[in-house]
């Protein structure tokens, strides 16, 4: 999922890429889960206008939140379903347990 900041730019030579998301969300998978943490999100940080990147774990409640600062990429880790994850390119609150709806743990 993506938040553009404004209408969405595509890439005329690659319809499939977004020129301005301002937040990137990933489900991970084990199959691509390595390759969105390094060279996804390498790709991503060259988008100027990219600001937040938030991973989230499938077989378990556990999210990862990645936010521009000025001196370069922070980390936030929120294990379990309690709390909330404020995402700061769009200014919204995010309850852990919203994300995980309807999931079951095995």
């Amino acid at each position: 999922m993506m938040v553009f900041a404004g209408e969405p730019q595509l890439n005329e030579a690659r319809l499939d890429e977004v020129l301005n998301p301002i937040l990137i969300v990933e489900v991970l998978s084990p199959s691509t889960a390595d390759y969105d943490r390094q060279s996804k999100f390498r790709m991503y940080q060259t988008i100027q206008i990219f600001r937040e990147y938030l991973l989230i774990e499938q077989d378990e409640p556990f999210v990862e939140r990645y936010s521009k600062q000025t001196q370069g990429w922070l980390l936030s880790e929120f294990n379990g379903l309690e709390g909330s994850i404020f995402l700061e390119s769009v200014a919204k609150e995010l309850a852990i347990a919203e994300i995980y709806c309807g999931v079951i743990f095995d």
